[in-house]
C-alpha cells in the first residue's frame, strides 16, 4: 500500500510524497526509473528504447534500497537522486541506458517518450510520470 506523507517544504511551502515498496532485481539502484512488471508488487529498471528491450511505463523513480531484493519507490512527489539534473529542466526515462534519466527526449523511430518528472535543483526531481507515453 503506498505511503503519502506531507513535511515542511521550507520556503516553498508544504511538499506531498507518495512512496511505495516493491521486490526488485539486485541490479536496481538508487536513482533508477522503474516500471511495474507482470508479477505483482514487482518493479524493474525502465527503459523507452525502441524494439523487444523496451519497457511498460515507468511509475516512478527509486529513492532507497533497504535490501538486496526490494526498493522504495517514489510515485509522486520529490525524490533525491545521484547525479547532476539541471534545475527547471523536464526529464525523461531514458532509450538508452535502463533506469536512466535525461533531459533529452528518445526520438528515433520506435522509442516511446515519457516524462518522469522535472529537476528542482542538481539532486532533486519531482518525480510526476506521464503514464501516457508517445511512440515516436
Amino acid at each position: 500500500m503506498p505511503v503519502f506523507s506531507t513535511g515542511g517544504g521550507g520556503s516553498s511551502g508544504p511538499t506531498t510524497q507518495v512512496v511505495q515498496t516493491f521486490a526488485c532485481p539486485g541490479a536496481v539502484a538508487v536513482g533508477d526509473a522503474v516500471y511495474q512488471t507482470a508479477v505483482a508488487d514487482t518493479v524493474d529498471k525502465a527503459l523507452m528504447a525502441a524494439g523487444v528491450t523496451q519497457t511498460p511505463e515507468a511509475i516512478g523513480i527509486v529513492i532507497v534500497k533497504p535490501t538486496a531484493t526490494t526498493c522504495t519507490v517514489v510515485l509522486f512527489g520529490l525524490a533525491a537522486v545521484p547525479g547532476a539534473l539541471v534545475a527547471g529542466s523536464i526529464y525523461y526515462v531514458s532509450n538508452a541506458v535502463a533506469g536512466g534519466i535525461t533531459a533529452t527526449p528518445p526520438s528515433s523511430k520506435g522509442e516511446k517518450i515519457q516524462r518522469i518528472g522535472v529537476a528542482v535543483n542538481a539532486t532533486l526531481i519531482d518525480v510526476d510520470p506521464d503514464l501516457t507515453s508517445v511512440v515516436v
